[in-house]
């Protein structure tokens, strides 16, 4: 009994030290000397940005739109699951037009992000990316960004400033907890699409905050669910 126990826990070490080592699948220098981490996506010839289990990214970091391992070249198409989770230290991370999906908890708890701009590529913003990062105060989304999951900006209480390029789908509690919104812009004649208005900004956002819109689009906004709540509509210069 006494062997199959110590064969079991055995086992049960080799598993947790392979998951770990293969927490990322390689990891390359930018430009600025600063290491990044990968794992190849499933098509073999992209990858996705990740973690090494220790939360060491810091200060500004930019991610290539390519990167090479073992003499292939992969474009950067994503930022993985957890990726910066937790990153303390994290100011500021600029991406490549190439990355098209940002993961669940990419970004989740990193307090002193101050702001994100996405590029055109990025389709699709995962559940709880950004939530609690409590130092972002502005975020700029893309021209063709579809989806904005649930919780995805939840508790970013400094968040001020946002801009909407697309009539992308804002999931359930997007932006609970963003309560110092004070200006937002919307530079699509098409509002986006809100899932559920009553929660996906706060009560106060509606009442204080002061909403853009393109000229000539007030009468679209002010007959869309969610948009139509917004107190103070100005028009875009």
């Amino acid at each position: 009994m006494k062997k199959v126990i110590l064969r079991t826990v055995v086992c049960l070490i080799g598993v947790l030290c392979a998951t770990n080592a293969y927490a990322y699948k390689f990891s390359a220098a930018n430009n600025d000397g600063k290491t990044i981490y990968y794992n190849i996506n499933k098509d073999g010839k992209t990858c996705e940005v990740t973690h090494n289990d220790r939360n060491s990214y810091a200060g500004v970091l930019y991610v290539p739109e390519t990167v090479s391992y073992n003499g292939t070249t992969y474009k950067v198409t994503a930022i993985g699951k957890e990726a910066f989770r937790e990153c303390k230290d994290l100011l500021l991370v600029v991406l490549p037009n190439t990355i098209r999906t940002i993961g669940v908890y990419a970004f989740l708890g990193c307090p002193r992000l101050k702001s994100m701009e996405f590029p055109e590529s990025v389709i699709s913003i995962g559940k709880q990316a950004f939530e609690n990062c409590a130092g972002l105060t502005r975020v700029k989304f893309g021209k063709y960004l579809q989806n904005i999951e649930t919780k995805a900006f939840y508790g970013c209480g400094y968040l001020a400033y946002l801009t909407f390029c697309s009539p992308t789908k804002i999931g359930i509690q997007a932006f609970d907890g963003c309560e110092k919104l004070v200006y937002i812009y919307c530079r699509t004649t098409v509002p986006p699409t809100i899932s559920k208005p009553e929660s996906a900004f706060m009560y106060n956002v509606y009442r204080t905050s002061i909403l853009f819109v393109p000229n000539d689009e007030q009468d679209n906004y002010a007959n869309e669910a969610g948009w139509k709540f917004f107190r103070f509509v100005r028009t875009l210069k």
